[in-house]
C-alpha cells in the first residue's frame, strides 16, 4: 500500500549571475545662444540615469540619459562656464524578463569625451555600462508528514534555511533646498553630483517608510565671477508599498537615481540651492526558516519502498559590508581656495588569495578640479587601490564610494571612505521524500528474536535498526547505551 504524505513548500527568489552590456553613443550639438562661446574645455562629468525597462519580445531594452556637463573657459567673461547636455541611450539586455523574475538596473559611465568642434559646436562620445541584476523566483517541496501508521519508525531533520524570500523595486520622488552659508550667494549652479542613502526601514502594516540622505556637493559661480563650493546633507523620507515582502526577517534597501536637478536660487541677498530627483528603491526581503523534514523513514512490521529525489535550495543572506578608506594626498599651488572633485568611481572588485586569505580589491578613480593663483581652472586626477581582507568568500562583492572628503590645509587630503558589499550565497540539496509504499515481510521460516553482531564504522544505530526492523531504544536499552556510536558487539533485538 502506498502512504499518504504532506509536504511544505518553499517559496524564495534566485539570485542570477548579473549581466552587463556596453555600447557607445556620440551627440553632436550647437551650444545655445545665451551661453558664451567656448575657448577651452576643462572638465566634462557624466551622470548615467536609466528610466525605462522596455519588453521586447522575450528580452527588453533598457533605456534613460546621460547628462553631461562640460565645464570650460570663454575669452567673452571671465570664470567658469557651464554646458549641460542630455545624451539618450538604449541597450538591449539579453537577460529575460518573463516567468515572474524581478531585474535591478544600474549604470554607469565608462567613458566620456567632449570636444569643440568650433567655439558654437560640440562633440560628445561616450560609453555606458549598464547592468542587469535578475532575480528568479523558484520553490521547492519536502515531505513533512506521513499518515498514522504505528510500525512506522521515522528520522527527521531540522535544518535552517537562510533565503531571499521577497524582491520589489519602488519610486519616490524627492524635492527640496538646502540654504547656503552667509555671504554665499550663488550666480550659477556649474556642476553637482548627488549621492542618495537609505538610514532607516519601518515597516507599517502593508507599507514601508523609508528614510534617507541625499548627500551633496556642487560647484557654483559667485557674483565676483570665481568658482565656490558647497556640500551639505539634504534628508528625505518616504512611504512605499511593502506588499508581498515578509512581515519578519531583515529588509535591504539600495538606492539609485533615475533623475535629477538642481538649481541655484537667490533671495534677498542670501543664497539656497533647490533640488528634484526620483530615487529607485531596490528592496530585498531577507527571512530564516526552520523546516522539520522526513529524511527517511522504515516499518518494524513492512518491507518499505522509499521513492526520493534530490531538492536544491539556494541560501541567500544579507550582504556583510566592510569599510577602508582610500586617502590621496595633493600638494597644490599655495594659493589654491579649495579643491572640487568632479567624478568618483569605484571599480568591479576582483578577490584573490593571500596568505591563505581572501582579498578583495577594488580601483578609487577620480577627477578633482581647483583654481590656481590667478583663477585659472585646472584639473588633476589619480587611481588608488583599495584592499581588505575576509576569511572566505562564498559569495560575490561590489564596492560603493559615497561620499568624498577634501580636507586642505597646505597638503590636500581626498578621503573615500569605501565599502564592500558581500553576498553570502550557498546550494543545499537533500534527498526528499517522495512516495513511500509497503508491503508484507516474506519470511522463509522463523527468524531469530536476538541478533549478535558489531557496527561498521559507517554504521549509524538508526541504520542497524532499519535493516533488521526494530527500534534504536530497544537496540540502547538491550546494551546499556547512551549514545549511537559504539565498538562493541551489539544484541540486536527484533520486534515482533
Amino acid at each position: 500500500m502506498e502512504l499518504g504524505l504532506q509536504f511544505e513548500d518553499i517559496t524564495y527568489f534566485e539570485s542570477l549571475e548579473s549581466h552587463a552590456v556596453t555600447h557607445e553613443e556620440t551627440l553632436e550639438t550647437a551650444i545655445p545662444e545665451y551661453c558664451p562661446d567656448m575657448s577651452r574645455i576643462v572638465e566634462a562629468v557624466g551622470e548615467l540615469f536609466v528610466q525605462e525597462k522596455i519588453p521586447a519580445e522575450d528580452r527588453y531594452t533598457v533605456a534613460g540619459t546621460v547628462k553631461v556637463t562640460v565645464l570650460y573657459t570663454s575669452e567673452e567673461s571671465a570664470g567658469l562656464k557651464s554646458l549641460t547636455v542630455s545624451v539618450p541611450f538604449s541597450a538591449r539586455m539579453e537577460e529575460q524578463m518573463g516567468s515572474g523574475r524581478t531585474v535591478f538596473v544600474t549604470g554607469r559611465v565608462l567613458m566620456l569625451e567632449a570636444r569643440a568642434i568650433t567655439s558654437r559646436r560640440l562633440h560628445i562620445r561616450l560609453v555606458p555600462e549598464i547592468t542587469a541584476h535578475t532575480f528568479r523566483p523558484q520553490q521547492a517541496s519536502l515531505c513533512v508528514g506521513v499518515e498514522p501508521e504505528p510500525t512506522l519508525r521515522v528520522k527527521r531533520e531540522e535544518i535552517t534555511l537562510p533565503l531571499l524570500t521577497g524582491v520589489a523595486e519602488q519610486e519616490i520622488s524627492f524635492t527640496g533646498e538646502a540654504a547656503l552659508p552667509a555671504g554665499k550667494v550663488p550666480e550659477e549652479l556649474l556642476v553637482y553630483h548627488l549621492c542618495p542613502q537609505v538610514q532607516q526601514v519601518q515597516r507599517l502594516g502593508g507599507k514601508l517608510m523609508v528614510k534617507g540622505e541625499l548627500l551633496m556637493r556642487s560647484l557654483y559661480r559667485s557674483g565676483d565671477a570665481l568658482a565656490d563650493y558647497w556640500e551639505g546633507v539634504l534628508p528625505f523620507s518616504d512611504v512605499v508599498d511593502g506588499a508581498g515582502l515578509a512581515e519578519d526577517g531583515e529588509l535591504v534597501v539600495l538606492p539609485t537615481l533615475t533623475a535629477a536637478d538642481a538649481r541655484a536660487l537667490r533671495r534677498d541677498g542670501a543664497g539656497a540651492i533647490s533640488v528634484t530627483a526620483q530615487i529607485s528603491l531596490a528592496i530585498r526581503a531577507y527571512q530564516r526558516k526552520t523546516v522539520s523534514y522526513m529524511a527517511d523513514l522504515y516499518s518494524v512490521r513492512y518491507n518499505t519502498h522509499l521513492e526520493q529525489r534530490p531538492v536544491t535550495v539556494h541560501l541567500d543572506e544579507p550582504e556583510t559590508e566592510l569599510m577602508q578608506e582610500a586617502v590621496s594626498r595633493l600638494e597644490l599651488d599655495a594659493g589654491a581656495p579649495f579643491v572640487y572633485v568632479t567624478a568618483l568611481e569605484c571599480a568591479p572588485v576582483t578577490s584573490t588569495v593571500e596568505a591563505g586569505r581572501s582579498v578583495l580589491r577594488t580601483a578609487i578613480r577620480w577627477q578633482a578640479l581647483y583654481l590656481d593663483e590667478s583663477g585659472s581652472p585646472i584639473t588633476v586626477g589619480r587611481t588608488e587601490e583599495v584592499t581588505v581582507p575576509v576569511e572566505e568568500m562564498r559569495g560575490t562583492a561590489s564596492a560603493r564610494c559615497c561620499p568624498v572628503t577634501v580636507q586642505c590645509s597646505g597638503v590636500c587630503q581626498i578621503r573615500v571612505p569605501v565599502t564592500f558589499a558581500l553576498t553570502w550565497e550557498e546550494r543545499l540539496t537533500v534527498n526528499g521524500l517522495t512516495a513511500v509504499t509497503m508491503e508484507e515481510t516474506q519470511r522463509g521460516g522463523p527468524a531469530p528474536s536476538l541478533i549478535l553482531r558489531r557496527m561498521r564504522p559507517e554504521e549509524t544505530l538508526w541504520d542497524v535498526a532499519k535493516q533488521y526492523h526494530t527500534d534504536m531504544d530497544a537496540i540502547r536499552q538491550n546494551n546499556q547505551l547512551e549514545g549511537d556510536a559504539t565498538d562493541r558487539m551489539l544484541l540486536i533485538p527484533r520486534v515482533r
